[in-house]
């Protein structure tokens, strides 16, 4: 028969405690990477769908002020200081001609800078003015800041209907939709 001493019992607690922590430090970067890269994918994805546009599109307008606020909200998109061409938009002055470019502007702005909760008010305001030209390109973009939003269920939502409905964006649709599956 044999005994074993108490010191003998710690070391093979000791060993059992080094091989339980040798396995979860070789583990640790496998399950980060499962964990942190499911959380981030909706974020990938709508980055590499996003077109980010040179410039603003313009305001079609007659009025001196608008346009040069508008003027000065690209030039600072242009820079790529976003905040200051928020802010430059907040100061144009509203028309009902205006209204839409305005918030398709401030919802790439704010899609652009990280606020995906901001772009989807925005491009949510786009869709709401009727017969505007920004309409398709405002919900491609919404479905984008959904994804951005962590929010699949209504950016599935806006690509099938992106998908069955507008030609321009019907083929990314598909494959976004594909890419979330």
């Amino acid at each position: 028969m044999e005994y074993s001493t108490p010191n003998q019992q710690g070391n093979n607690k000791n060993r059992g405690l080094k091989i339980a922590s040798i396995v979860f430090l070789f583990l640790l970067p496998v399950l980060s990477y499962w964990y942190f890269g499911k959380q981030t994918a909706p974020l990938r994805i709508a980055w590499k769908y996003f077109e980010y546009p040179e410039s603003l599109p313009i305001i079609q307008s007659e009025g001196a002020t608008i346009e040069k606020e508008f003027r000065r909200a690209n030039g600072h998109y242009q820079k790529q200081d976003f905040t200051w061409a928020v802010i430059a938009l907040n100061n144009t002055i509203r028309t009902p001609q205006t209204q839409h470019v305005i918030a398709y502007n401030l919802g790439l702005c704010h899609f652009i800078s990280g606020d995906a909760a901001a772009a989807v008010k925005d491009f949510e305001l786009v869709l709401n003015y009727p017969e505007n030209p920004l309409k398709e390109k405002a919900k491609w973009n919404l479905a984008l800041s959904h994804l951005h939003n962590k929010n699949q269920t209504a950016a599935k939502q806006l690509l099938l209907d992106i998908q069955n409905n507008h030609p321009i964006y019907k083929d990314k649709a598909k494959r976004l939709l594909a890419e979330l599956e």
